[in-house]
């Protein structure tokens, strides 16, 4: 019914201290996953993992990157990017041939030699064959006289969409192959925000109908104290209409910690967590965005969550999974939407389980991925 894998991890210099992980997978089956290995110098591998053994792919060495995304284009065919200096980075790989593309690499607009850059890449393949790789772009650098008042660094922070061919070359757009979502150009200080100039956090990218895609990212105005998240409908040839909003009302009602899934039907749920206040703190909500951007379901509410760190999934039966670290008991709960999307098919609930007969849930309040 499960497959799960224990890894002990003990010091050299201290065996006395060690940890225990427990890495758990519901059905034995294939996937594929990116990581940073440290022996003998930084590296950035995906292994394939089948049933029966599995196969390393060095992707970069040496990897002085950060923020790896990955997605599967077809079976067996998959890109991966990450962020690395001033630049984002990817490689595609056919598993059928064993063909590893070589490395290619853009950024989205000139940087100045004295500003470090946040890249921060989120990937997803449209039906179409186009792949999106929608990425957070701040840059830093010292406060000037035409900045606000700051005694801290300053920052310029937009969220951008590149889009490629299956091959991985980024496509021509009439005079830009990069397209500023949010076209912010005032920077704002780090230890206090300046009003209208908000800085953007969690990147999200889905497949959306047959040749578009979703983007979801949270917008914070720290001198407000004020969160919401923003999304848009953008077509792979960088047509769109301008973004929108989830808002949250005052510094007690904030839209936070975005996560989304492409719907069969074309349209794609945005998943976020409402603080409302202490009374009832971490409300999680979803809404339901169709093709043309409007909201068809709105900011409805998953009875029993109390949670920051969030994901959600469709599954093939039309069902959507939303799973959560819950603040009450810290440990990862979830429930599941009806194929309505308005129903529950299953209530919140926590995931018990026993890592040893008459041990239950032992281990610290994390994420949940699904």
């Amino acid at each position: 019914y499960y497959v799960r894998h224990r890894v002990t991890l003990t010091s050299q210099q201290n065996p006395a201290q060690n940890t225990r992980l427990y890495l758990q997978s519901a059905v034995s089956a294939p996937f594929a996953q990116i990581y940073q290995d440290n022996t003998g110098g930084s590296r950035l591998y995906m292994e394939r993992i089948l049933p029966s053994e599995s196969f390393s792919h060095l992707l970069s060495y040496p990897y002085n990157g950060s923020f790896m995304s990955m997605s599967m284009l077809a079976p067996g065919h998959y890109i991966v990017a990450w962020h690395e200096g001033s630049l984002i980075r990817y490689r595609l790989f056919h598993q059928s041939t064993g063909i590893m593309s070589a490395t290619r690499q853009f950024t989205a607009s000139p940087i100045e030699a004295d500003d470090p850059v946040d890249l921060t890449p989120s990937v997803a393949y449209s039906r179409n064959g186009r792949i999106g790789i929608l990425y957070l772009f701040n840059k830093y650098r010292t406060p000037t006289l035409d900045d606000p008042p700051c005694t801290a660094r300053v920052v310029n922070s937009n969220i951008y969409l590149t889009v490629l061919n299956a091959n991985g070359v980024i496509i021509p757009n009439g005079e830009s192959t990069f397209f500023n979502i949010t076209q912010k150009e005032k920077y704002v200080c780090l230890n206090g925000g300046t009003e209208g100039s908000p800085q953007y956090w969690y990147p999200r990218i889905v497949p959306v109908g047959q040749d578009s895609f979703g983007l979801v990212w949270q917008e914070h105005y720290a001198g407000n104290n004020f969160d919401k998240i923003s999304y848009a409908v953008y077509k792979t040839d960088g047509t769109s209409a301008a973004y929108k909003d989830i808002e949250g009302a005052s510094d007690v009602n904030k839209h936070i910690t975005p996560a989304a899934t492409g719907l069969a039907d074309g349209r794609f749920m945005i998943g976020f967590v409402n603080y409302t206040g202490p009374s009832d703190p971490y409300q999680l909500r979803y809404s339901v965005i169709n093709t043309s951007a409007e909201a068809v379901i709105d900011k409805e509410v998953i009875n029993g969550a109390n949670s920051k760190e969030i994901d959600i999934a469709q599954l093939p039966d039309g069902k959507v999974i939303f799973t959560w670290t819950s603040l009450a008991s810290g440990w990862v709960a979830y429930a599941m939407l009806a194929a309505d999307l308005f129903t529950e098919a299953t209530t919140a609930r926590d995931l018990t389980y026993e890592d040893h007969p008459g041990h239950s849930n032992y281990r610290s309040m994390g994420g949940s991925s699904v």
